[in-house]
């Protein structure tokens, strides 16, 4: 027996262009429900982005209005070396850890370093504070932007985005 198609919603939340969460014209404040917002956000592959509901048996879908900025956030980042390869460990604004390789890591300006999430088609943008703690170990190098690591065999080359992009990636339909 296959599992049944989600129930499609719409309930009026969007995200602003410096990453905040509305529903019905008005800021959310609440921190438990933006975490509970941002650790079931997904993005499909057409651009919609849809909280993913668990109600028992029942799923629901509840699909975003816009999303003009990046909704999910990086409060912070630690790089580390593992088999040779550089790591980083993200503490999202959603509560979550999570471990990523570091070329997952996109510069789209000197103050805007986000990190992709495929596993949910998102991109996470770093928080200044993120940033810092990164700043030890990112270097200029040849080809671009690299982190760096004394025991790493080789440094993580972080991929340069651009501000068309980002509209490109936040432009919900």
């Amino acid at each position: 027996m296959s599992a049944a198609a989600p129930r499609i919603t719409r309930p009026g939340v969007s995200v602003d262009a410096q990453g905040r969460w509305f529903y019905g014209g008005e800021e959310i404040t609440n921190t438990g429900v933006l975490a509970y917002f941002r650790r079931n956000l997904y993005r499909e592959t057409g651009g919609a982005y849809y909280i993913a509901n668990q109600f028992g048996e029942l799923l629901e879908h509840g699909y975003l209005d816009a999303v003009l900025g990046f909704p999910l956030g990086v409060e912070r980042a630690d790089a580390y070396a593992a088999d040779g390869n550089v790591f980083l460990e993200l503490r999202l604004d959603s509560g979550e850890i999570w471990p990523t390789p570091a070329e997952r890591a996109v510069v789209y300006a000197e103050d805007c370093l986000g990190v992709a999430l495929p596993e949910r088609n998102l991109i996470a943008r770093l928080s200044p504070l993120a940033m810092a703690g990164l700043a030890d170990c990112l270097a200029e190098g040849p080809a671009g932007y690299e982190l760096r690591l004394d025991d790493a065999a080789r440094p993580a080359r972080l991929r340069a985005g651009s501000a068309d992009e980002v509209r490109h990636i936040y432009a919900a339909p």
